[in-house]
């Protein structure tokens, strides 16, 4: 079985004292897909920005040098105790890691935390918060998962001592605005050269027939790419990123400009949350009224349109082309099952 050290320096993985007494406790390589599985181990808990850079190094050193087209790292710890010190460390870093590709993850950080016994324990404000946390964290802790840490829990408590999250989620909102009018100038040249399409303006908002777009399946938040890559890899196996989804709305605004308006949302559904918006243009004040009137915080709705990775925002949103409202949010009652219940501070 290949050695550690002789792995990192067929890569050029400079080696440090950090994971200088890691092995390869197990390696596997398939000839057929040319993919290459590793089983590396360490004797303790190493630093998240130790871990993580070697990670990197592994994942892309082994497919540069053309030993492998695709790499597969599993990472195990003999002592897997962590000390609150470093599982801080560990929570900032591997959230810090996920904002880059996803800015709605930044609302975390708006709540306190404890570490403790290899356990983050966030406060949240009230139990309407935690359906929309909990997919957040859900994902986060895949993130430790990726790394190895699968006995650190992530976890939510209720305290009455911290403030909602909704209005952190949409932070980057003017720069993506800004984004957005840009590809709406485009969108107003093509208008432009179709003068038929003014005889539609006063034409009264209709629900879609059962063969439009939006009555096609839905797809579950979580299940959407969610990063610039991930969105450009889909397009290409599929030939667009066109999706239907439906959830609650946790955030609704209108923001005016000279010539139009823009309505921007954010909606869950359980699984995860995504920002949606939709251009309103003063030559159709019907369908600007239909969106004041049924995209309201609490209402339930079903959007159509195309998904697409924001740079300004950093975050996965959609631009929907079509949209119907379906009800009200039925609020879930949160069932502690716990052997030792949660108790409000």
């Amino acid at each position: 079985m290949i050695q550690f050290s002789t792995l990192l320096n067929a890569i050029k993985y400079q080696i440090n004292n950090e994971i200088k007494d890691a092995v390869i406790k197990n390696s596997q390589f398939d000839f057929k897909e040319m993919k290459m599985r590793l089983v590396i181990e360490f004797p303790y808990v190493i630093s998240p920005n130790a871990l993580i850079d070697l990670n990197y190094g592994i994942l892309n050193g082994i497919v540069k040098v053309g030993a492998a087209k695709e790499v597969e790292v599993t990472y195990e710890f003999v002592n897997q105790k962590v000390s609150n010190e470093l599982l801080k460390d560990y929570y900032e870093t591997v959230l810090s890691e996920v904002i880059n590709s996803q800015i709605r993850y930044k609302a975390l950080r708006k709540f306190n935390y404890k570490c403790d016994n290899n356990k983050v324990l966030l406060y949240l404000g009230d139990e309407s918060e935690f359906r929309f946390v909990k997919p957040l964290l859900d994902n986060l802790q895949k993130s430790f998962n990726t790394l190895g840490l699968t006995f650190i829990n992530l976890d939510v408590e209720i305290s009455n001592f911290v403030p909602t999250i909704i209005d952190e989620i949409a932070v980057s909102r003017e720069v993506s605005i800004n984004e957005s009018i840009s590809k709406q100038n485009m969108y107003e040249a093509v208008v432009k050269n179709n003068e038929k399409q003014e005889k539609d303006k006063d034409k009264i908002y209709k629900p879609k027939k059962q063969s439009a777009p939006i009555n096609g399946p839905v797809t579950k938040i979580c299940d959407i790419p969610v990063s610039e890559y991930a969105i450009t890899e889909y397009v290409q196996k599929n030939g667009g990123s066109q999706f239907v989804v439906c959830g609650d709305i946790l955030k609704s605004e209108i923001v005016e400009k000279p010539t139009f308006k823009i309505f921007e949302g954010i909606i869950n559904d359980g699984t995860d949350s995504i920002i949606i918006k939709s251009f309103i243009h003063q030559n159709n004040p019907t369908y600007g009224k239909f969106i004041e009137e049924n995209c309201k915080v609490g209402y339930k709705i079903r959007v159509y349109g195309t998904a697409s990775y924001d740079k300004y925002s950093r975050d996965v949103t959609i631009m929907f082309r079509d949209i119907i409202r379906i009800g009200n949010r039925q609020e879930k009652e949160y069932i502690d099952n716990e052997d030792v219940k949660r108790v409000e501070l």
